[in-house]
């Protein structure tokens, strides 16, 4: 009887202990769940800098845009608002020598504007976004490298401006570095040989009724008279000598002058030798612009026009006028 009663208490114990808890879904692998929908995109990429590139897909969801590995690793797209799909999704490679590849991607936001973010993120730095900047929709070409030229901590990319040139502009990951020349010369230029071409840029002359009046009704011409220089890069060569302007203290790299009676200017055929370049402190080349009258119809100059002077390589990237009067 004894045994009995025993028995029957341990049962009671039992039967008043709580059921077992049922199996939770790991929240966290549930993330690493792999996506049974056909991916909108796919790219090759090295993650984590280990030499072996895997295939990353692109999906999009109700919850919007995420990324996945064929190995079913799940990473939710850094986004600033709802889009539905990337107008550009690139690898860039190792943009800043950690071994990890960089991605560039482009959302198309649920908006009405025109305007969106490119944005580079890598998952050694947990997708955070250590470069981003505006971009047109219409300024995207890719039918050519969007990513020019890069190095350890920088690179170089081009698009389509407003006024249909190409522009460039150079992003350095580690904001703590100042801009330098280190990128190849072909990379940011059109190279032949030891020349080497600059960038175009356009500007527009608006003149006053009476100063377009001698323009149309006379012979006379317009002159342009551009002066290229840049700080030297020391100690300066023997053979660089010859570009160095001891009164102004700075490297005169080019002097051009074209003629013409038109208001709008376009200059495309500036050139440099290499050598001059390499001599210089960086590529941050000084324009100066000045125009006057070709002295046809006087010998005095009858206009006075505004001079500029600017980067060369921020002239691609403004709307220029400038505006001349009778003296």
């Amino acid at each position: 009887m004894q045994k009995l009663s025993l028995l029957l208490i341990l049962c009671l114990a039992y039967a008043c202990q709580s059921a077992p808890p049922q199996p939770q879904l790991d929240q966290k692998m549930a993330h690493h769940l792999r996506s049974i929908e056909t991916p909108k995109r796919l790219l090759e990429i090295d993650l984590n800098g280990d030499g072996q590139k895997e295939k990353l897909a692109l999906y999009a969801n109700q919850e919007g845009l995420y990324w996945e590995t064929v190995s079913g690793q799940r990473f939710d797209l850094p986004l600033e608002g709802p889009a539905k799909e990337l107008l550009l999704w690139k690898n860039l490679g190792d943009l800043d020598g950690d071994g990890g590849e960089e991605l560039a991607y482009l959302p198309n936001y649920e908006d009405n504007s025109s305007i969106n973010h490119f944005q580079i993120v890598s998952w050694k730095k947990g997708w955070e976004t250590p470069f981003r900047f505006e971009i047109r929709e219409d300024q995207i070409k890719e039918d050519r490298p969007f990513v020019w030229a890069k190095g350890k901590d920088r690179f170089l990319f081009r698009f389509v401006n407003e006024q249909g040139l190409e522009e460039y502009q150079e992003a350095i990951l580690d904001q703590t570095n100042g801009p330098d020349k280190s990128l190849p010369l072909e990379k940011r230029f059109v190279c032949n040989g030891d020349m080497v071409r600059l960038p175009a840029f356009s500007f527009k002359l608006k003149l006053t009724a009476s100063a377009q009046k001698i323009l149309d009704e006379s012979p006379e011409e317009l002159v342009l008279s551009i002066l290229l220089h840049n700080e030297p890069s020391l100690p300066l060569a023997a053979e660089m000598q010859k570009y160095w302007d001891e009164d102004m203290e700075y490297l005169l790299l080019l002097q051009k002058e074209m003629q013409q009676k038109s208001t709008d200017f376009l200059v495309d055929d500036l050139e440099l030798p290499r050598a001059a370049l390499e001599a210089c402190k960086s590529l941050d080349m000084q324009l100066d612009l000045n125009m006057y009258t070709a002295r046809k119809t006087s010998e005095n100059n009858l206009l006075s026009i505004d001079p500029l002077f600017d980067g060369l390589l921020k002239l691609r990237t403004k709307k220029i006028i400038l505006k001349g009067r009778v003296i």
